[in-house]
């Protein structure tokens, strides 16, 4: 048995790859190599592995690695048989060194033979260096490099493999072979630019082979990195050469010219046939994408296909390319669709680099992420504080998590020059909305980045789903997109790899179970092995897609009890699930679980993954669903649930996922069940100010209230529609008709007697609606109600919810002394502790508090105080972000406008307000957009910038917004008698006095002021 370090771990028996398993499996076989056949005690072997971080149960957490570790070593043999390759070996574990041969130990011997031999017999020493050299993969220990139990041996390999390189070169040239030297050296010289001795012996070679002025122009840059770098000067040995290449030295040609001598290429062993088989023009035109991104523009690789075509065999080699490239890969898998949690798969990806990552690593990844960073399980440094309101901005949320995404692929945020990333992504069609929102930013930089973007999903979805057919059309409009449609492999192929399978078969037998697959590697490799199962060989002739579901149930229903019943809820589950959680479902117990699995493993019908124990294939989940009666389903689903909950009810993120498996066993009882977590779902998806999930989530909550038979349904239901208002808003919005029927059902609503305090938070979001369309006396009743609430209740969050909003309509109200006094108010609560808003759409309260003060003060001509509250919030928006980010600068934005502060206003629309993610948020984009139209018209083109300035204010009247629209009616009227049309002027005039009249007051001293002027130029 093989096991090689130099490069990602791997194991190989007679040649063929062995797999391993689970990250922990693999990271216990690099530890007990790396001891190199010393016995590693079990408490040690914990600390390396989870450091301060142990599971509770770390003891079994080990065994069960063990365990699954030796079965993958050794899966020929016989139970409660002792293992020769994994020893228990009291006080813990060792691999005898006799049991494996280890690539490193075959590089090192290899190596040290070398040596003497350099001046004496080069032309061997280079073919054993060569030798010792093709061993490599990749970096060493690649997946543990920065691991402690990991770190000190990758670093001594590493070293000794550039002193391989450097050995090697010398040799060649020692043997008379210039040419070739400097082929060896120079992509090596480039990657290690101070090391002195490589950089002499390509000199040496390049003035060897005819190329003087490349020699000397080499020897005078290693002078000036030395000297920049390190601030030192060359060694004697490169002082020495360089000298001697100015004066044509005629010792420099002593080097004896012998040929070099033939040998033939070291045999490669056969590669396996794999799914991979018939796609050499799909990897080639991968290795080219990759050779792209390390030269630094990247893009976007479109893979789809039918189920099992071979698209994620495809990822795992582009993986393959961009590691032994230098770069960094990382892959997510997406799943559950709508059901996922807002973000899932590239939340697991950023914090499984968190994991992987040291202290500082970790540190970059939580600052990236900023006021979401407790999102990560163990941040350092984390202020959940910061993050504790919701009413999130959602292209903030979508800038943190594409800065903490960049940190993770091994790039900083805004650079170039790194080396080439891979982000994979399968199974695109179960991503869930937030998630394709995200990519979608991605994939609009991947051009402008060393950053190759992989997304698989099955040929023909998004058809039905407006998200990803959205997402997808934005991806084709990407700069750079390379589409491969898999299409079937041919024949001969698909009869390798049956062949391969099946070996006992006969060569006509796999040509016809390849012709049956229909081009399939998926479908070709089930019925060969299904046929290989079978007592009689071969299967039915009936077509490939049924076929190859009655090979795969047949195959389950072969395994000992209970096998097929866990095979069964691993397929409703529809992700990995540990082993306890399946045997829980099943209701059998873990030992007999686990004696089942082993068989399906055997099988190949479930892999042991991180996460869990996975079904090989969605087409196998597929098969074994297809075969289940609605009835049993529907148990499953709720067994599935309740186990959940009993294990994750405390997650956020696993709520959408836990109501999901409830609303599957809604025949079981009209979805009552899943109510609660709905509602958790959506409080989650408003943390994280994930829209399509909020909707998403709140409508289905609609329609499984009815069976609740709560209580408390009518609070239930207005809570639901206050976010799709708030969604609407964002996206649609302020006068819709799901906005409309909000703020119509709380406008008859009459609390119920107790009151509680999320009371004030129903009538807080439809005060707030009220004022964004100018409904000031519907804003003023409201207020008034809140204000009995929050006197009933004596809770700090309910009076500063209604101080909150008592102070925006006194404010809209033209009464800023008022205003001021109810912020004092809102003040006074949160000093007091106890403001809680994770459930509200309210956010930041000390931004909320700074925004309208400074509102208020410079309504009252107090400007510098109005600057200085500006200046407060601004910052205050900074450490809370989000939501408070877009509010703030909109505000500040608006204030600098009406003093014509055109530096202000320039700093202010520059901010990180304008990123992709903000074009779907049309109130905010409509701002930003009105401003530089302003801009332009200061900067001397005024028509263009009305233009401009109209068509944003076009988009704040489509949304029917009437908050600070007297202050931008001002503004174009006063650009309009710039450009030398004061009848326009006037006509803005009245329109803005319109809409003061209506309530909202704020512009009517600059509409005076412009109407005068108007008035004088006609």
């Amino acid at each position: 048995m093989e096991v090689r370090l130099l490069g990602p771990l791997e194991v190989t028996q007679d040649g063929a790859p062995r797999p391993i398993g689970a990250r922990l499996q693999r990271a216990v076989l690099a530890v007990l190599v790396l001891a190199r056949g010393q016995v590693v005690p079990a408490e040690r072997l914990a600390d390396l592995l989870w450091g301060d971080h142990p599971p509770p149960k770390v003891s079994a957490s080990l065994h069960t690695a063990v365990a699954h570790l030796r079965r993958a070593l050794e899966p020929d043999r016989a139970p409660r048989t002792g293992s020769s390759v994994l020893v228990t070996a009291p006080p813990g574990y060792r691999v005898p060194r006799e049991a494996v041969d280890v690539d490193a130990d075959r590089f090192e011997r290899l190596l040290a033979e070398a040596g003497p031999l350099l001046g004496t017999d080069d032309a061997r020493a280079a073919g054993l260096l060569e030798r010792a050299l093709d061993l490599w993969r990749g970096p060493a220990l690649a997946e543990f490099a920065d691991e402690p139990f990991a770190r000190a041996d990758a670093e001594r390999l590493e070293t000794l493999r550039l002193t391989a390189v450097e050995q090697h070169a010398a040799a060649v040239l020692l043997a008379g072979d210039a040419a070739r030297a400097v082929a060896a050296l120079q992509v090596h010289v480039a990657a290690h630019p101070l090391r002195e001795q490589a950089r002499a012996t390509l000199a040496r070679a390049l003035y060897l082979d005819g190329r003087q002025a490349q020699s000397l122009a080499l020897l005078q840059e290693g002078r000036r990195l030395l000297r920049e770098e390190l601030g030192l000067d060359p060694g004697p040995e490169l002082r020495r050469l360089e000298q001697q290449v100015l004066d044509q030295d005629p010792a420099l040609q002593l080097v004896p010219r012998r040929p070099a001598v033939p040998r033939p290429a070291a045999p490669r062993p056969a590669l396996p046939e794999s799914p991979l088989a018939g796609r050499d023009a799909e990897l080639a035109a991968l290795r080219s994408w990759v050779d792209t991104a390390r030269a630094g523009t990247g893009g976007v690789v479109l893979l789809t296909g039918d189920a099992g075509i071979g698209k994620t065999a495809l990822l795992r080699a582009l993986r393959r390319m961009v590691v032994d490239a230098g770069g960094t890969a990382r892959a997510a898998t997406c799943r559950d669709g709508r059901s996922a949690a807002p973000f899932s798969p590239v939340l697991q990806l950023i914090r499984d680099a968190a994991a992987e990552a040291g202290p500082a690593g970790r540190t970059r990844i939580a600052a990236a992420l900023g006021p979401l960073r407790d999102l990560l399980p163990t941040p350092e440094g984390a202020d959940t504080a910061a993050a504790g309101g919701a009413g999130a901005d959602p292209a903030m949320v979508l800038v943190h998590l594409r800065d903490a995404l960049t940190v993770s692929l091994g790039r900083d945020p805004g650079t170039s020059g790194s080396p080439p990333a891979l982000l994979a992504v399968d199974d695109l069609h179960l991503a869930d909305p937030a998630t394709l929102q995200l990519l979608g930013g991605v994939a609009a930089r991947a051009a402008e980045e060393p950053t190759v973007l992989a997304l698989a999903l099955r040929r023909g979805e998004g058809a039905d789903d407006p998200v990803l057919a959205e997402f997808l059309a934005t991806v084709g409009r990407s700069p750079r997109v390379l589409r491969l449609d898999l299409p079937a492999l041919p024949e001969e192929a698909l009869a390798r790899l049956v062949s391969a399978e099946a070996p006992g078969s006969s060569a006509a037998d796999a040509t016809a179970l390849a012709r049956r697959a229909a081009g399939n590697p998926f479908f070709a490799l089930e019925l060969a092995r299904g046929a290989a199962a079978a007592p009689s060989g071969g299967g039915s002739a009936s077509a490939v897609p049924p076929a190859v579901a009655d090979v795969l149930r047949s195959r389950v229903l072969r395994l000992p009890a209970p096998g097929a019943d866990l095979l069964a809820a691993a397929a409703v589950a529809g992700r990995p699930l540990p082993v306890d959680d399946l045997a829980a479902v099943t209701d059998c117990a873990v030992g007999t679980a686990l004696d089942a699995l082993e068989a399906a493993e055997r099988a190949r019908l479930v892999v042991d993954t991180d996460d869990g124990i996975a079904l090989v294939h969605a087409l196998l989940a597929e098969a074994v669903l297809d075969g289940l009666p609605g009835t049993r389903c529907a148990r499953l689903h709720r067994a599935l649930a309740e186990r959940l909950a009993v294990r994750h009810g405390d997650d956020p993120e696993q709520a959408s996922r836990i109501a999901a498996h409830h609303l599957a066993a809604r025949a079981l009882d009209g979805g009552a069940a899943a109510v609660p977590w709905l509602e958790r779902a959506a409080d989650h998806a408003l943390t994280v100010s994930a829209l399509e999930p909020l909707r998403d989530a709140a409508e289905r909550l609609l329609t499984v209230l009815p069976a609740s038979g709560s209580p408390d349904r009518e609070r239930a239901e207005l809570r639901a529609r206050s976010r799709i208002a708030y969604v609407d808003a964002w996206a649609r919005g302020y006068d819709s008709p799901a906005i409309r029927e909000y703020c119509r059902l709380v406008n008859a609503w009459h609390p119920p007697r107790p009151a509680r305090p999320d009371d004030a938070e129903l009538l807080w979001t439809a005060t707030l609606l009220h004022c964004q369309v100018g409904r000031l006396d519907d804003a003023d009743r409201t207020v008034a109600r809140m204000a009995e609430v929050a006197a009933e209740v004596a809770d700090p969050t309910a009076t500063y919810l209604t101080a909150d909003m008592a102070a925006v309509v006194r404010w809209m109200q033209g009464r800023p002394d008022d205003a001021l006094e109810q912020l004092d108010r809102a003040e006074e609560a949160v000093a007091g502790g106890g403001v809680d808003l994770r459930r509200s759409l309210a956010f930041s309260p000390p931004t909320r508090i700074a925004v309208v003060r400074g509102l208020a003060l410079w309504s009252l001509g107090r400007r510098p105080e109005a600057y200085s509250a500006m200046a407060a919030a601004l910052a205050a928006a900074d450490a809370a972000g989000l939501g408070a980010a877009g509010f703030a600068r909109r505000w500040a934005l608006v204030l600098a406008l009406l003093d014509g502060d055109v530096e202000r206003v320039r700093a202010l629309v520059t901010r990180r307000m304008d990123e992709p993610g903000w074009e779907r948020l049309r109130y905010p984009a409509a701002v930003v957009g009105f401003a530089r139209g302003w801009l332009q018209a200061r900067d001397g083109d005024p028509r263009t910038g009305l233009a401009a300035m109209r068509a944003a204010h076009a988009e704040l009247v489509e949304q029917s917004l009437t908050a600070g629209r007297s202050v931008f009616l001002a503004l174009l009227a006063e650009v309009a008698l710039a450009a030398g049309d004061p009848a326009q002027a006037l006509a803005y005039c009245d329109a803005g006095e319109s809409v003061a009249e209506r309530g909202e007051r704020v512009g009517l001293p600059a509409l005076a002021r412009v109407r005068a002027a108007a008035t004088a130029a006609l």
